[in-house]
């Protein structure tokens, strides 16, 4: 909700003014950015909701042991003048060396030559090699030359329990790049439960034991199946003035429909006003080594309002969407993904003397991203694309939605986002970048908007569009300072882990590729501060609920808000099953 000098009067006067404006000269109307099919659909992507993304959970990976502890100090002494390795492949004698050195001789007892097996075991431990043992073989020890057994470890038989809607040959297939090293890596356990937990009412707890074969390790995964689908609504004040601040939402996903791991995802909003988006989606493995692939359809329409209703204007916009993506590292800490797809999207808009534009827009896209985390105890998402347009390089067509614009454009984003953690209790910042560069005019679609909630708060959405420009905010996040329990049920959360204070600072620019008459650059700061309440369900039957309340305040100095308001207060809600 906003103030705004002018009131009810304001509002007729411009609605007025527009209508004598689109009588007196059809040609002459400029829409503002917010008017725009292409830039309405991709500000409410933008205007989205979001929270804090949880901590990747780490697949649990249990090993069984049947070896002892040993006293190192027990049993006879014996003199040992050096150590002889058997079985070690992945490491050479001489990088195992520091762990058996016995200088011209060294007197000790069986616990302390098991003490340097279980060294060398922990070597290559860390190496990621997880199925290693070291042993120390029954023998004869001549002219003071004891031979230690190194078995690096090879995988042995699968079992799988518990599974009920998964078949068990589905979830073995996904194990193949388990069995396919020759000698099993941690890396690449972890990489594929990673990937096989991402699937939705689905986890799986791997226990690794001693084989019934000698030098292996049988696996037994235990499956946890829940509900494979997921419901979600919305509700929020983020929209613009044009097209109906308030807006409802809804997101649905189901799972596991085809084979494991696939993902139907619908969502749906529609506003107070005259605005519709929905957005379906498809996702589907097609190897068992991380490779996915997606199809997508996104269709808006809106008639815009406030003081455009005159020119009973609107638009409406269709996107398709076909991609590849393949993970090339994954890890608890870390990942790395490459996506290569297409592009198919229609922008139209009309108004009351007929169609004003009409752009069909084919192009091919290339995405780099992923996270990670670092020494600062900070996690990083990043996408890095770049995508280039094939149609619409007529520069003199009357349809193009934007004078001089072209679809043949090369075009580079990235998206950066960094919790960092502050150092001071339990806070932490919240780093957001968003930057385009384009090599040429680009169509309405395809500028960058800048203001409104995910851009610059305290700004109308979409307050401004050009071809390149940045958008980047820092918010600093205070969880409540007291560990107050609010019931006495365990398994709810204390009000320190619900309930949390943020300020922020947003900041934008624009700028305009050979401006043309009425084209400025433009720069927009906005400030202010919220809360946010997040609350887990604490049993299968109760939903999660989110609600973030925050205020944004424009800064004058340099750019005056179009609606004139002094600040923007901002409302959206979640209720997650």
């Amino acid at each position: 909700m906003s103030h705004s000098p002018c009131g009810g009067q304001a509002l007729l006067l411009a609605s007025f003014g527009v209508l004598v404006t689109a009588i007196s000269g059809h040609a002459q109307i400029s829409l503002p950015p917010a008017g725009e099919s292409g830039i309405v659909e991709k500000s409410l992507r933008q205007s989205q909701p979001e929270f804090r993304p949880p901590l990747e959970k780490p697949p649990e990976i249990v090993i069984e042991d049947s070896r002892s502890v040993e006293d190192p100090g027990a049993g006879p002494t014996f003199v040992v003048k050096r150590i002889k390795l058997e079985g070690n492949t992945l490491f050479s004698d001489e990088d195992l060396a520091p762990f058996i050195d016995m200088g011209d001789s060294l007197k000790v007892t069986l616990g302390i030559l098991n003490l340097m097996a279980n060294e060398i075991t922990h070597h290559y431990v860390q190496a990621g090699y997880i199925l290693t043992r070291t042993f120390i073989p029954a023998q004869r020890i001549e002219n003071g030359v004891v031979k230690i057994l190194v078995v690096e470890g090879t995988l042995g038989d699968i079992e799988v329990f518990d599974n009920e809607r998964i078949s068990t040959e589905a979830i073995l297939d996904r194990m193949q790049p388990v069995r396919d090293e020759k000698i099993l890596r941690e890396q690449t356990l972890t990489r594929v439960l990673l990937q096989m937990n991402d699937a939705l009412g689905f986890e799986v707890k791997t226990v690794l034991k001693p084989g019934s074969r000698v030098g292996t390790t049988d696996m037994a995964l235990k499956v946890k199946e829940t509900r494979p689908y997921a419901i979600s609504l919305d509700a929020d004040n983020f929209g613009s003035r044009f097209t109906g601040k308030l807006r409802m939402g809804v997101t649905a996903k189901v799972g596991n429909i085809f084979a494991l791991g696939d993902r139907f995802s619908m969502r749906a909003v529609k506003s107070n006003e005259d605005q519709l988006f929905l957005n379906l989606s498809f996702d589907y493995p097609i190897n068992n080594y991380g490779t996915r692939v997606g199809l997508s359809f996104i269709y808006s329409d809106f008639i815009l309002g406030d003081s455009l209703a005159p020119l009973l204007a609107g638009g409406d916009s269709a996107l398709y969407t076909l991609n590849v993506t393949h993970p090339f590292y994954r890890s608890r800490s870390a990942e790395f993904y490459l996506t290569l797809g297409g592009e198919y999207r229609e922008f139209r808009n009309s108004d009351l003397f007929g169609p004003t534009s009409d752009d069909q827009l084919a192009d091919v896209f290339l995405t780099a991203g992923g996270l990670f985390t670092d020494a600062f105890q900070a996690r990083t998402y990043y996408a890095l694309r770049l995508q280039q347009g094939f149609t619409e390089g007529d520069l003199s067509d009357p349809l193009n939605s934007r004078n001089l614009g072209s679809g043949e454009v090369l075009i580079a984003s990235l998206s950066i986002k960094r919790y960092q953690k502050a150092f001071i209790g339990k806070s932490y910042f919240i780093i957001r970048g968003n930057f385009q560069w384009a090599n040429d005019r680009v169509l309405s679609a395809d500028q960058f908007a800048i203001g409104g909630f995910g851009s610059v708060r305290g700004y109308p959405l979409a307050e401004f569009a050009q071809d390149n420009g940045l958008a980047v905010s820092l918010e600093y996040v205070v969880p409540f300072p007291f560990k107050v329990a609010l019931t006495d049920n365990p398994k709810m959360k204390t009000l320190d882990q619900l309930v949390s204070f943020f300020g922020f600072i947003d900041h934008a620019r624009v700028y305009a590729i050979d401006p043309q008459p009425g084209e400025v650059n433009r720069e927009i700061t906005g400030v202010g501060f919220g809360i946010r309440v997040n609350i887990p369900p604490w049993s299968p039957a109760i939903p999660a609920f989110s609600l973030t309340t925050s205020i944004g305040f424009p800064e004058f100095v340099k750019t005056e808000p179009s609606d004139r308001s002094d600040h923007t207060f901002y409302l959206g809600g979640v209720i997650s099953y």
